[in-house]
């Protein structure tokens, strides 16, 4: 099934209906789309945890402090502002059968064959 927002499956089969679809799908990708659509796909992507530092200058003294910090593993602003030819995707594996990249966020490199 291909939809460009999940607003579009609400629309044809109704909350509850489109609900389910979703909740059924394992594979997904998406180029840009924004809203609820956006929101929706970053909590599918899930957490990770992120590094993150920070730089105190005082009266000459610099300190460095460090931690990590669970945050969406693509959130929904990069998803709403993905470019042309670029998109996430989320594909289901089989537990004998594991993929590595489940979850990624790449481009489309056109490449011309002669």
């Amino acid at each position: 099934m291909g939809i460009q927002d999940f607003s579009q499956l609400r629309k044809d089969y109704g909350r509850e209906q489109a609900d389910v679809i979703m909740n059924i799908t394992g594979n997904i990708v998406s180029g840009q789309v924004n809203g609820d659509t956006a929101k929706q796909l970053s909590e599918r992507f899930g957490k990770i945890m992120q590094g993150r530092e920070s730089i105190s200058l005082n009266s000459g003294k610099t300190s460095i402090s460090r931690s990590k910090q669970l945050e969406s593993a693509v959130p929904p602003s990069k998803i709403s502002s993905l470019s042309s030819g670029k998109f996430v995707r989320m594909v289901a594996d089989d537990p004998n059968c594991k993929i590595d990249l489940k979850k990624i966020h790449c481009e489309i490199i056109k490449i011309i064959m002669r």
